[in-house]
């Protein structure tokens, strides 16, 4: 009995105990928010705050174009990988170079067969076989200019956004994915790689804008001419909440049809007015406006 009733005592003297605890915890949060409210917008000052020439993203969506003539975009059937082709006011821009194996057998044919003979611009968004795989295959068979593998860098049309630089140090190869963004007549391409939910998120919340409710810092979203979804159509993060886009490619291989079919991604997007290309079951996706 004396037992119990110590134990009793003891439970009553760690209660004061452990309120201070909680206390001390949540109280400097609160104390925060009420001294210091920009606490809770701390993301819009990305973009808030942010000059037009800082941001390579706007910097690129302010330039005034003249009318040039049509662009095709094609996002080539490689399967599992990736490879886009930008042809547009004399350029050829490619974005990835796919397998070795798919870049022989397609990429190559397909090029020849538009009489491409020079590649001004390949970027290669990062290092996985099946992004960067075919880069000898065309410098073997192309004329080449620069090839982009790394740093946030703004052309004439077209500006890549390294997310290393941009953003933060990331961990996965996959979030390390060069963004590419084109300003074509006015309205944009936006082609990622393999970015994941963390540079996906982070992109978002640096890149687009935001605007004053009367209560809080809101999201606008981003609207695109096309999308090129990240990742073959892996869905991370509820992309289009933030990106509305009048197409979107996913460039993925026939295993999808058993192991990851993009169908999350293919209901969001076609159920906000979207339309949505996948290689898998399109074959190539030819684009031109």
């Amino acid at each position: 009995m004396l037992q119990l009733r110590e134990k009793i005592r003891l439970a009553r003297m760690s209660i004061p105990l452990v309120l201070v605890l909680v206390l001390a915890m949540i109280l400097p949060t609160y104390v925060s928010l009420a001294f210091y409210p920009t606490a809770i917008v701390e993301p819009s000052r990305a973009i808030s705050n942010t000059l037009p020439a800082e941001n390579p993203l706007l910097s690129l969506l302010m330039k005034k174009q003249a009318p040039i003539e049509e662009a095709t975009l094609t996002f080539f059937d490689v399967g599992h990988g990736d490879c886009a082709l930008v042809e547009y006011a004399g350029k050829v821009v490619m974005v990835d170079a796919a397998t070795a194996q798919a870049c022989r057998d397609k990429v190559t044919p397909r090029l020849k067969q538009k009489g491409i003979s020079r590649i001004d611009t390949l970027i290669i968004t990062h290092s996985h076989p099946d992004h960067i795989g075919g880069l000898p295959e065309l410098r073997k068979e192309f004329e080449m200019g620069e090839i982009i593998q790394s740093g946030t860098t703004v052309r004439d049309f077209f500006a890549v956004i390294d997310p290393e630089e941009e953003l933060r140090l990331y961990a996965d190869e996959n979030d390390r994915s060069l963004i590419t963004a084109f300003n074509i007549h006015g309205e944009m391409v936006l082609i990622f790689g393999d970015n994941e939910f963390y540079s996906q998120n982070e992109f978002c919340e640096k890149f687009l804008e935001y605007r004053w409710s009367g209560e809080r810092w809101e999201r606008k979203s981003l609207k695109v001419k096309v999308l090129k979804y990240p990742h073959h159509g892996v869905h991370d993060y509820p992309l289009f909440e933030d990106i509305e886009a009048e197409s979107v490619v996913i460039s993925c291989g026939t295993e999808v049809l058993w192991w990851n079919a993009p169908t999350t991604v293919i209901k969001q997007y076609e159920g906000v007015g979207s339309k949505v290309y996948w290689t898998a079951r399109n074959g190539d996706v030819g684009i031109t406006f």
